[in-house]
């Protein structure tokens, strides 16, 4: 199965098993409001043939990636153009410094976006390290990028904003929407994503509870003491979950002796079904 196309940081790869374990019993039409890498919808369009996709994005890079790999000619040529590319730590630099420009305006730079993702470290595309091995750049293979147009060739694609998606589906009793929001801890320099804030997800927690909503929500988030006093009733299933944080060379508060520790964090499913 095909999984997501790039490295991206809050993929849900790993836990699509349990989304599919609590997503409603009936629905034709799987609508991932908060898209991101596409794992969710990538799982559901290879695994439920009868159901129609909808992936949404505010993020113009990850809309414009999708919309060109379900095209044959236009995945080849940014496949060439990729491997036309050498990796250097000087390149990486610049390459950053020209998509933070861009996303300060919320524009595209789809190259610069595959680059980053592609060679920043675990993914951050803003982390300002270039993953290497034996002092060198890491090769990167894009040619998986042409086994997406035969599979993702129905995928809807959108870029609009979450809130208007989910009003689209709001009387659809067979709309399941997958809500994954990014991170409201992380920083970022898309000024899309900086408008996410506590304030949304006290819009979304009002969306689930209002009956008048036909469509099937499933809210994806980190659980907190904030989160269940707000949602309790709603809370369908939570799971640890670990966040490997880094913590220098001490070996205080559980480190591993590596410079590395695990924190304990949970995740939540939310849900108006």
């Amino acid at each position: 199965m095909l999984l997501s196309p790039i490295s991206y940081q809050g993929s849900k790869k790993r836990e699509t098993h349990i989304i599919e374990e609590y997503q409603p019993k009936r629905f034709n039409k799987v609508v991932d409001v908060f898209g991101g890498g596409g794992s969710v919808s990538l799982f559901y369009i290879q695994n439920y043939n009868n159901c129609q996709v909808h992936y949404n994005d505010i993020s113009p890079d990850l809309t414009l990636l999708f919309e060109v790999l379900k095209d044959h000619d236009k995945t080849k040529k940014v496949v060439d153009h990729m491997h036309k590319l050498k990796s250097s730590k000087e390149d990486f630099i610049k390459r950053q410094k020209e998509l933070k420009e861009a996303y300060e305006k919320n524009k595209p730079s789809l190259i610069n976006f595959l680059y980053c993702t592609s060679y920043g470290y675990g993914g951050n595309m803003f982390s300002g390290t270039i993953i290497t091995s034996n002092n060198k750049p890491r090769s990167i293979s894009f040619d998986k990028f042409l086994k997406y147009p035969d599979v993702i060739k129905d995928l809807h694609i959108t870029k609009l904003d979450a809130l208007d998606v989910i009003e689209q589906y709001k009387n659809d009793e067979y709309a399941f929407l997958y809500l994954d929001p990014p991170y409201l801890q992380k920083g970022t320099s898309n000024s899309a994503y900086r408008n996410m804030s506590v304030d949304l997800l006290n819009t979304i927690f009002s969306i689930i509870k209002n009956k008048d909503y036909k469509c099937r929500i499933m809210l994806h988030i980190d659980f907190s003491g904030w989160v269940y006093a707000e949602m309790k009733d709603y809370i369908k299933y939570y799971y640890p979950a670990k966040y490997m944080m880094t913590c220098g060379k001490n070996k205080k508060n559980g480190n591993t002796g590596n410079g590395k520790s695990y924190h304990q964090r949970y995740s939540a499913l939310i849900c108006n079904y």
